[in-house]
């Protein structure tokens, strides 16, 4: 649920706020209270949208082979 759903050229400093921003940013239907990082060894990450907006801490960085998804909210 990011306006430009495509893959991204790994950069150095990358993080899921910045990669979300990079895609265009949010729908209007996103869940941005449950967006995941997954990491290429299985590992999930849980990111709060406007809990790392406040702390820079909770706005893990991407590496290679990483996705961040992003799912509709349930109205």
């Amino acid at each position: 649920e990011v306006k430009i759903s495509n893959r991204l050229l790994f950069q150095d400093g990358l993080t899921v706020l910045r990669a979300i921003d990079t895609a265009g940013g949010f729908t209007d239907f996103a869940d941005r209270s449950n967006i995941e990082l997954r990491r290429e060894n299985g590992q999930i990450i849980k990111v709060n949208w406007k809990k790392a907006m406040k702390n820079p801490k909770l706005d893990p960085p991407i590496y290679p082979n990483d996705q961040v998804i992003v799912r509709k909210r349930i109205i």
